[in-house]
């Protein structure tokens, strides 16, 4: 609603994610993944200039920059803090 008018609404869908039962075991859904996140982490940091990695703390953003870390040492990592609570030791343990 803007300015006391209903705004009609759109929704699109610029990717389809692929739903499929051909894996049937954790070796090859871990192989699979992994494989996934470190290509796109190899694309991710080929630059001319240093790259760094804006990350949480929390598990999703810990792993994807240590890993993207072992291929690029070095890697600079950032957080932001709040000041709604203190983790900051939890986040700088993550990294």
């Amino acid at each position: 609603m803007h300015d006391g008018k209903v705004l009609a609404y759109e929704s699109y869908s610029f990717w389809q994610p692929m739903i499929t039962n051909e894996i049937d075991d954790l070796e090859t859904a871990t192989t699979l993944i992994t494989d996934t996140l470190d290509y796109s982490m190899k694309d991710g940091l080929f630059a001319s200039i240093d790259v760094a990695c804006l990350f949480s703390g929390g598990v999703d953003s810990s792993l994807i920059f240590s890993n993207a870390r072992n291929k690029q040492k070095g890697l600079c990592g950032f957080t932001a803090d709040f000041g709604e609570h203190d983790d900051s030791e939890q986040r700088a343990s993550s990294s």
